[in-house]
């Protein structure tokens, strides 16, 4: 399987399907992308600065992209390489502003893809642990190598965290990819309670990342907290031989692109990791609730 290829083309969650030509005038490079997309999108973490409505906080439960452009539009119909007054921009977590940025990535025929680990620049609140986030990686053609970009991250978010990085080429070691955290937690190299999820520590938020980050190597870009299959289950809950899986599973989620193939037939085989039509949503704004993901 050409990776290249694969990644390059749009899944049925970052397709923008009939309002793919609001991105006609987007630019071609991703840096110039994620600039865009931080002029119609806004953390929905920071909605307390602005005169937002908190029933507006249920645009975050938005998955499609196609839906999200709607809501984009809805709320300023002005085309989208136009920066909106903050509270006209659509409240999403890093999850949306990935999945939106990897579907402008591939409109533009760029090669790009979710990724779902561990950020460690995030400070406020909670300094010394690592917190879950999705970032996005796309093909650089110039350099012949994949580069990791976080387009949550503004101005404001990288002043309060003290960061003087590029978001849009992460440095090695920023983003920590679930299979990688994984590893060394299973090897003892680093402490699972410091990985931690909204309340949660722990390698259930890891193995949760690692599935989640194998959905996503499948075209499934889900939202960081939706749960299905073995996401579900405890721990003290697997046998020896679903160890074993999660183990195979991280080693391949950090082999690179000749593993993909792997991955896919990893996925199609094992049904606890698998994204089935019905899924749970434990969204941080509403209550827990399941989601049909045909509809």
């Amino acid at each position: 399987m050409n990776a290249l290829t694969y990644f390059a083309a749009q899944s049925p969650i970052t397709d923008p399907g009939d309002n793919s030509h609001l991105f006609a005038d987007l630019p071609n490079t991703v840096p110039e992308m994620c600039a865009v997309l931080q002029g119609i999108c806004l953390d929905h973490e920071v909605i307390y600065k602005y005169p937002i409505a908190n029933e507006r906080l249920l645009e975050t439960n938005l998955r499609y992209v196609n839906k999200i452009l709607a809501q984009i539009i809805a709320l300023d119909e002005q085309p989208l390489t136009d920066t909106r007054a903050p509270q006209n921009r659509f409240l999403g977590s890093s999850s949306h502003f990935v999945n939106l940025l990897v579907s402008m990535a591939r409109y533009r025929e760029i090669p790009a893809r979710k990724r779902v680990g561990f950020a460690t620049y995030f400070t406020e609140g909670n300094p010394g642990y690592h917190h879950t986030h999705d970032i996005i990686e796309y093909w650089d053609e110039d350099a012949g190598c994949w580069r990791q970009a976080d387009p949550i991250l503004d101005e404001l978010a990288m002043e309060a965290n003290g960061i003087a990085f590029d978001p849009c080429d992460l440095p090695k070691d920023a983003f920590l990819p679930a299979g990688k955290v994984w590893q060394d937690c299973r090897t003892g190299k680093s402490n699972p309670e410091l990985y931690r999820n909204e309340d949660t520590a722990g390698l259930e938020v890891i193995k949760n990342n690692l599935i989640l980050d194998l959905a996503s190597m499948n075209k499934h870009e889900l939202l960081n907290w939706d749960r299905f299959g073995w996401m579900d289950r405890k721990m003290e809950e697997f046998c020896d031989e679903e160890w074993e899986i999660l183990d195979r599973l991280a080693g391949l989620l950090q082999d690179g692109d000749e593993a993909l193939g792997t991955l896919h037939t990893l996925y199609t085989q094992e049904g606890g990791l698998q994204v089935p039509r019905v899924i749970a949503c434990n969204s941080p704004v509403i209550s827990p609730h399941k989601v049909d993901l045909t509809k």
